[in-house]
């Protein structure tokens, strides 16, 4: 209901709850971003992969649609690859793998690593989700965590 509130769709609320329930299962982590406006996004620091293979396939993935990944089971290996994964309301994914600058999740003082300050940091921009290896599935909108479970 929190991805529908945001303005995803209820297919794509579904996805994405479907997938975090089964990473937190499988205890593999990601963070995801669904932000307010797909022309404001964070801006990367780095890429968790900049070698010629992984710059390839992430640009295989940009605006793929997330039901078509999801069909597929793709975007377990997106979701999984480290770093912030965007994907925009209409499920387009915008981008993958990439490491965002975290100093803005200081003012709110998050406790965790570094997915959940990439999460925080991420969540200035939207609804963002982190899954922990540990299991727990914490959802933060604007600097706060709106739920944790």
């Amino acid at each position: 209901s929190i991805l529908m509130k945001h303005g995803g769709t209820p297919e794509l609320a579904q996805q994405i709850s479907n997938v975090c329930f089964a990473l937190s299962d499988l205890r593999r982590g990601t963070v995801l971003l669904i932000p307010d406006d797909p022309t404001n996004v964070p801006k990367p620091v780095g890429a968790i992969d900049n070698s010629d293979l992984g710059v390839a396939l992430k640009s295989a993935f940009l605006n793929q649609s997330f039901a078509d990944l999801y069909s597929s089971n793709s975007i377990i290996g997106v979701l999984t690859s480290d770093g912030l994964t965007t994907v925009a309301k209409d499920g387009r994914v915008l981008a993958c793998g990439e490491i965002v600058d975290i100093s803005g999740a200081a003012r709110s003082k998050p406790t965790g690593g570094g997915r959940t300050h990439a999460a925080v940091a991420a969540s200035d921009y939207g609804l963002a989700i982190k899954v922990s290896e540990d299991g727990p599935i914490s959802v933060f909108c604007h600097g706060e965590q709106l739920i944790r479970m």
